[in-house]
């Protein structure tokens, strides 16, 4: 949930999340023989890019621990509350924020299937 990264964001978080989840899935559906081909090679597409959107969100952040440290005149970025807190605040706030709109989404579904039931049952 920052401005100017990309990948931080709520659907950056699900599209990574959700990449590296479906690859596992997809794997074992074609071993067993209930997928195809070109659907394993489209979870293995968007796991390449979940993997490289991690890695360029890494490099992103150690390059702005060089940059914090080469202001304050350090050699390395060890040593500093700011530095250690950058990489893991953002990533963790989205996780949260995504978590509890997934669970409440999830909530609305079941509460909703629940309603629905009752009208169909007093017929």
């Amino acid at each position: 949930m920052n401005v100017g990264l990309p990948g931080t964001g709520i659907g950056g978080m699900f599209f990574v999340i959700s990449a590296l989840l479906t690859l596992p899935i997809e794997l074992a559906r074609f071993c067993a023989g209930r997928s195809s081909t070109a659907r394993l090679k489209l979870a293995l597409r968007h796991a390449a890019i979940a993997l490289a959107m991690i890695g360029v969100l890494t490099l992103s952040f150690w390059g702005l621990r060089a940059a914090v440290a080469a202001t304050r005149g350090q050699t390395h970025a060890r040593g500093t509350a700011v530095t250690h807190v950058l990489p893991i605040a953002p990533v963790l706030l989205t996780l949260v924020v995504l978590a509890a709109i997934l669970l409440a989404a999830y909530l609305h579904h079941v509460v909703r299937g629940v309603r629905q039931a009752t009208p169909s049952d007093e017929r």
